[in-house]
């Protein structure tokens, strides 16, 4: 298990330990490492300890920027400034190999769980918490300013959350890796949901960038989600530039705090020591609270259950941990992780909520007289993805999986054996979308970065057959006609199709001119449906790319386009948290289902065509009787957005694939009883 975001955090996220791979090393300097606690973009974060025996983090710089002279002075520099803060609410960067190979770091070892990972798994904090949390991270950038540097990808998992207050790391190691050639060309280093205006145009920074990701920490940290919202990068980071903050959920306590910080003019921010003084005249007495008592009590059990592994033996002839073995999916690895056996406390905990009964699981009241009501077999939990999951799909015989997840790769699951591993760990390339050819045979994996096209790989092994290629941008939805002899792709610029036994483009559709987020195949494969970010859903004949009909009414981006099993209707969901119902036959509207409280990423229709599963940023899925239109289930547990759904071929199980780095399988019977599984993954 791979702590969040640890790739670009030189301290400890104080949580999961895993234990060390063949391909980690025994030793970096002086330091004896003894479980793994991340990988990401800039490296790997190992524990360790002093020889006094205090625990540390260690970052080992990934090689290819060791490579580059650029990183290297750069790196030089920001370790050198860094090693001057030393502030109450920072990782002290206490030790460094800042000329040989591998570069690494050692920072303090801090307890606690990330902003992030707290917020995720217990919800917003409470205003007090929040203030104190404000003014002590301010107080951090007093600390990291006054060192000349600028953090700039100050984010909610580079926060972290002891019991004495607020840490902030990885201030400077950003810019560091902002003079390296590896940095794409025009790109700004940041996170998009918590960059400045000035970051997403790319134009100079200085302090008062900082501050407007402290604004951005702040509302992500009260209402559970960023000040301009999630989704597709270019999308936040144009309303960040163009657009007034949503802080409409925020307590009317944080409001005049947050419209400082987040104004667009850096000049019109206030300075860390002046957020200090807003929040202190907005908490009164909570800022003295003595330590420990600053958190909710959910996180403090957190942290007081933690345990940190033992340091290792040090000396010649040390002995190596062994590879990580198989986790089965039933185990138990992570921080609070809850194993449940009765079937009302797993159906509570998935969150399985029947709207229209009062003995629903969801019901606090009812939760007994629901154990009997509710069947529990097994929902598992796929772990193993370090990013968010975008796309998912079933192999036609329902035996197997396979979910992407952005930058990071493409699994395959053997839904079939009771393990938490995936069977293709899969390239470390680029995957934005996924999808089975029907005879099962082929995985199609759609592509960015490095490779912008379409492979086609041997399901079984991944090995690439063939290639598709003349894509623009990367590739966001795949999907094969229901005959298997063509696959369409769409892309930021394309939408295209392919002949897959020649693998040659057949047609290029004039498309959306902006980017197009889904694609699907109706049942008797004669029309394409795509939906966009102008609002649009259009079909397509795929026999001569002609535009059939064009589809308005949603009042946002189209995410994502389903077509029932009859091929009579068309589902599509969208950011202005909608979900339409059309004639596919004439493009009439004929309903609309809301509900939701953020938009909508998902639509899935399951085979029999009665259920049509969307899902959303509002972290629920919800079921919907196709007959009435009325909601007959909604499904809570992931701990972020869902991003991407899936019925398996004999309907019985829905998949959904999360922001939150987890794959969960719903088992279901009669349409709403789902079964629940023993596993509360902390993330």
């Amino acid at each position: 298990m791979v702590a969040e975001d640890a790739g670009t955090g030189a301290a400890a996220r104080a949580t999961v330990f895993e234990e060390l791979g063949a391909d980690d090393p025994e030793r970096l300097g002086d330091y004896t490492l003894v479980a793994r606690l991340g990988a990401g973009g800039m490296g790997k974060v190992y524990l360790s300890h002093t020889r006094a025996g205090r625990p540390v983090a260690i970052k080992a710089i990934r090689p290819e920027l060791a490579d580059d002279p650029a990183f290297r002075r750069r790196f030089r520099r920001e370790v050198a400034a860094a090693q001057r803060v030393h502030g109450l609410h920072t990782a002290p960067v206490i030790d460094s190999d800042i000329d040989g190979t591998p570069l690494w770091l050692a920072t303090a070892f801090v307890e606690g769980p990330t902003l992030s990972t707290a917020v995720t798994r217990h919800g917003p904090l409470p205003v007090p918490a929040v203030l104190l949390l404000a003014a002590g991270v301010a107080e951090a950038l007093q600390d990291v300013h006054g060192a000349g540097i600028v953090h700039r990808d100050l984010k909610a998992s580079n926060v972290l959350l002891a019991m004495d207050g607020p840490r902030v790391i990885d201030f400077g190691i950003a810019r560091a890796a902002d003079a390296t050639a590896l940095t794409d060309a025009g790109s700004a280093v940041g996170t998009p949901a918590f960059m400045s205006p000035e970051q997403a145009q790319d134009k100079d920074v200085g302090p008062a960038t900082d501050v407007f990701s402290l604004g951005q920490l702040i509302a992500y940290a009260a209402r559970g989600t960023p000040a301009f919202g999630e989704g597709q990068a270019f999308g936040v980071l144009y309303r960040i530039v163009h657009e007034e903050p949503d802080l409409a959920d925020v307590p009317e306590a944080l409001l005049p705090l947050l419209n400082r910080c987040l104004a667009k003019d850096p000049g019109e921010r206030p300075s860390p020591a002046e957020v200090i003084e807003l929040c202190r005249a907005a908490s009164g007495d909570d800022m003295l609270r003595r330590p420990g008592t600053w958190l909710p009590e959910a996180i403090i059990m957190d942290i007081t259950r933690h345990h940190v592994p033992e340091r290792a033996p040090t000396g010649v002839g040390e002995t190596r941990q062994p590879a990580r073995k198989p986790v089965p999916r039933r185990t138990v690895l992570a921080l609070g992780a809850t194993v449940l056996t009765a079937a009302g406390s797993a159906a509570a905990v998935m969150g399985l909520r029947e709207d229209s009964d009062p003995k629903s699981p969801g019901n606090a009241a009812g939760r007994k007289a629901a154990a009997k009501n509710v069947s529990v077999k097994s929902t598992d939990i796929l772990i193993g993805h370090v990013v968010g999951i975008n796309s998912l799909s079933f192999s036609p015989d329902g035996k197997s999986l396979a979910t992407s997840s952005g930058p990071e790769t493409v699994h395959l699951w053997d839904l079939t054996k009771n393990e938490n591993e995936p069977t293709l760990p899969g390239e470390k390339r680029a995957t934005y979308s996924v999808a089975f050819s029907p005879d099962g045979k082929t995985l199609a994996t759609g592509n960015g970065g490095d490779y912008e096209g379409v492979h086609l790989r041997d399901a079984k092994t991944g090995r690439i057959r063939t290639s598709l290629t003349g894509v623009a941008d990367k590739v966001l939805s795949v999907a094969y006609s229901p005959d298997g002899k063509t696959l369409a792709a769409s892309s930021a610029e394309d939408v295209l199709l392919w002949d897959v036994e020649s693998a040659k483009r057949t047609i290029a559709l004039p498309g959306h001119n902006t980017m197009t987020n889904s694609v699907a195949f109706s049942p008797d494969g004669k029309t394409l449906a795509t939906g966009s970010d102008d609002k649009q859903v259009r079909l397509w004949d795929t026999a001569t790319g002609r535009r059939r009909a064009t589809l308005t009414g949603h009042k946002g981006q189209v995410n994502a386009v389903a077509f029932s099993p009859d091929g009579k209707t068309l589902a599509s969901g969208g950011y202005d948290k909608q979900v339409r119902l059309w004639d596919a036959a004439t493009g009439r509207h004929r309903a609309t289902l809301t509900g939701h409280k953020g938009q909508v990423n998902a639509v899935a229709f399951s085979p029999d065509g009665k259920t049509l599963a969307t899902a959303g940023h509002d972290k629920t899925v919800r079921l919907w009787d196709m007959r009435t239109g009325k909601r007959k289930a909604t499904l809570t547990g992931h701990r972020n957005a869902i991003l991407c759904l899936s019925f398996s071929p004999d309907g019985r199980t829905l998949a959904t694939g999360s922001e939150d780095r987890m794959v969960r399988l719903w088992r279901a019977g009669r349409g709403v009883r789902i079964s629940a599984a023993q596993i509360d993954q902390s993330a």
